[in-house]
């Protein structure tokens, strides 16, 4: 079969006992048949080898223990990245009607991660998610939603994502989890954006929701205005609700740049500054809204700058 002695003879063991056990109409599991899989896993090297042991498992008749072997070593092979050994596997899965394997095999099919010749990926991912999104299943949800905002588009498809999401009901820590474990991925922050909106969650690693929004407005070509305009940062108030996040040096600094030099913005930035210290915002004060300062609020300001940063204004000498 292969090069790799050890999982030769083993998978040659079980397949004797498996055509003995077949003619005997005998029950696999009462031989320990998925420890001796899981064993022959654990010597699988090759691709080749991997969908062997898969299809070993797909021979047993007890469906839980089946779904969990082969759900297990696809898993294993998608992380790893072995991409073609983790579809084989979701799709012989999904053939036996396990969710989980059809929820990422649609997973697999909208993220591009394998080709589909000749089928649409939104149609054929979106037929293997509904089983899924009737029961209500989050991941299945979330994974329709995102056919609908990521492939879709349409104002529609938009709308009826984010009715999606008051459905998942829960998971939402594992789901939250899932997402925000890819990276800088642009998915990643639409599914936290929504499980903030529907507060399915409290709070996410990937900012505040204000933030998230204004990130996925200038990432997602078509992101809805009516969503965008509900999270819109229009005041200092609005940038402060997002100190904590991991963005916000740079939400404070455009802001600020956009933000009018008029004695109404000195007033909500003197009022910020009574509160955080927030040095941007004593430098616009002190550069660019100099002139609409009264003698007292500079001399105030001044004070306070010297007091609380070593760091020079633009035009000063150290």
């Amino acid at each position: 079969m292969t090069d790799n002695r050890d999982f030769n003879l083993e998978y040659q063991q079980l397949n004797l006992l498996l055509a003995q056990i077949n003619a005997d109409d005998a029950n696999l599991e009462l031989l320990n048949f998925d420890d001796r899989v899981r064993h022959l896993w654990s010597y699988a090297k090759s691709s080749e080898e991997k969908v062997a042991c898969i299809d070993l498992a797909a021979a047993m008749s007890i469906t839980f223990l089946r779904d969990a072997l082969i759900l297990g070593f696809s898993m294993e092979s998608y992380e790893a990245k072995d991409y073609s050994t983790a579809f084989y596997g979701f799709v012989k899965g999904a053939q036996m009607g396990s969710a989980d394997a059809k929820n990422n095999l649609a997973y697999m099919i909208r993220r591009k991660e394998y080709g589909l010749d000749g089928l649409d990926e939104a149609t054929t991912a979106l037929k293997l998610l509904v089983p899924g999104v009737k029961e209500r299943e989050p991941f299945s949800i979330v994974n329709t939603a995102l056919i609908l905002c990521l492939i879709l588009k349409e104002d529609r498809d938009w709308r009826t994502a984010d009715r999606l999401f008051e459905y998942v009901t829960e998971k939402e820590q594992s789901v939250r989890d899932w997402w925000a474990n890819l990276g800088e991925e642009i998915e990643g922050y639409l599914v936290h954006f929504f499980l903030l909106r529907h507060e399915k969650i409290e709070q996410s690693s990937l900012g505040s929701i204000k933030s998230i929004a204004m990130h996925l407005a200038k990432s997602i070509d078509g992101f809805p205005e009516w969503l965008a305009k509900d999270y819109a940062i229009e005041t200092l108030d609005d940038v402060t609700d997002c100190l904590d996040d991991p963005d916000f040096d740079s939400i404070l600094e455009d802001f600020l740049e956009r933000m009018p030099n008029s004695r109404e913005s000195v007033d909500e930035m003197l009022e910020t500054v009574s509160a955080l210290d927030l040095w941007p915002v004593y430098r616009k004060l002190l550069t660019d809204c100099v002139a609409l300062l009264t003698p007292e609020e500079l001399a105030k300001l001044k004070a306070e700058y010297k007091e609380k940063f070593s760091i020079p204004l633009p035009g000063e000498v150290e």
